[in-house]
């Protein structure tokens, strides 16, 4: 093998490497805490339910939740017999157990979306949310059981399923991002505390499935790992013991440094020709399939300007609580470009057709490419 074959295997190793060593030290930050105000937390989460009126306490997974009204848990795929058991006996009792996520012990399981009839969506059967937009950041798809009510989405795969179990009810959603501070302060001002009317509609469907209002209580269940026995849900790198994971993440950094030593070009520059991009028509294409799962151009554009907003305050450098418009005057400011049009593209033009959908996801592409690259993407 030549020095370069050498190099590139030994870059591989280390690339590798620093992926499981930076997926199992993810794995034991603060995400999904209710006492976390980062973007990842759900302190949001926490102050919304107490400014409704609602009793919040911040329980273990361990603990017991009897005389609770609702209990809710972001991190629910890790739950061990026992949490489920006494999770399921609480539902029974005439309370409701919001889920983060799909677990196989508790809840309804994983599903899929697409639909048998994509022309026929039938809508949703849960009579709180019938009024809400798409949740943002909505996660995975969750299968619905003969018995269960949804919404957003199919039989086939939902963001939200309900589940009756004796006197009260199990709800089992897609993923916790749903009502982490990031997906529910995107509407709040600066120094404006969280209301059931300042947050986006992922606010009042949490308020709803956990029942939250005046006298009520709700147990919020911290983050934990995987239970004993069961390594769903742990990295690689998270059961090896301290001592061989502090070797490991050595290695890794001596096995990068090689590469980098050995990989290194001597010799004149050469140029070579690069491909043409057709990242334009690859979203074109993405859009169009998720027009013809939606039948929404309105929700689908919704869905678009939110991406590319989220984009923009990452690479201007915006904190997650300023509001769209001030995105859109920093997004033309930097670009040079009439606040006026950009505006529009990102915010206020209105998407009734296909044929609008497909022009403003250029459009914002377009954006997307000169705001991070310089050029345009068509």
């Amino acid at each position: 093998m030549s020095r370069r074959g050498v190099g590139m295997l030994v870059g591989v190793v280390a690339l590798v490497l620093v992926v499981v060593i930076a997926g199992g030290q993810a794995a034991d930050g603060d995400a999904y805490d209710p006492d976390t105000t980062g973007p990842g937390g759900l302190s949001i989460a926490v102050d919304l339910a107490e400014a409704l009126g609602t009793r919040v306490a911040v329980i273990d997974a361990e603990d017991p939740v009897d005389g609770y009204d609702a209990i809710l848990v972001p991190t629910a795929r890790a739950a061990d017999a026992d949490m489920a058991a006494r999770w399921e006996a609480a539902a029974s009792s005439g309370a409701s157990v919001v889920l983060g996520m799909p677990s196989k012990r508790i809840g309804a399981e994983e599903g899929d979306y697409e639909p048998l009839a994509p022309a026929a969506e039938p809508g949703c059967t849960i009579a709180e949310l019938q009024e809400l937009d798409q949740p943002r950041n909505p996660g995975r798809p969750v299968l619905v059981g003969p018995s269960d009510r949804y919404c957003f989405g199919y039989p086939e795969g939902a963001q939200v399923v309900l589940s009756p179990v004796g006197a009260g009810r199990i709800v089992t959603l897609g993923g916790p991002e749903l009502f982490t501070n990031a997906t529910l302060s995107e509407r709040i001002q600066p120094g404006e505390e969280p209301t059931a009317d300042n947050l986006n509609d992922n606010g009042p469907l949490l308020a709803a499935m956990t029942e939250m209002g005046e006298g009520s209580s709700l147990a919020v269940v911290r983050p934990f790992g995987a239970a004993t026995g069961d390594d769903e849900g742990q990295s690689p790198f998270a059961l090896l013991g301290p001592g061989v994971r502090g070797a490991l993440a050595q290695l890794g950094l001596a096995a990068l440094i090689l590469a980098i030593a050995r990989a290194r070009r001597v010799g004149r520059h050469v140029d070579e020709p690069l491909p043409v991009s057709i990242a334009g028509s690859e979203h074109t294409e993405a859009v169009g399939e998720l027009l013809r799962r939606r039948h929404d151009p309105a929700g689908t554009a919704a869905l678009l300007r939110s991406q590319i907003l989220f984009a923009a305050r990452r690479q201007l450098g915006l904190d997650a609580t300023v509001d769209d418009r001030a995105v859109a005057r920093a997004v033309a400011e930097r670009l040079r470009q009439p606040a006026d049009a950009v505006d529009a593209v990102l915010l206020s033009a209105p998407v009734t057709s296909e044929a609008a959908l497909v022009r403003l996801a250029n459009d914002l592409e377009d954006l997307r490419g000169e705001l991070i690259h310089g050029t345009t993407v068509r």
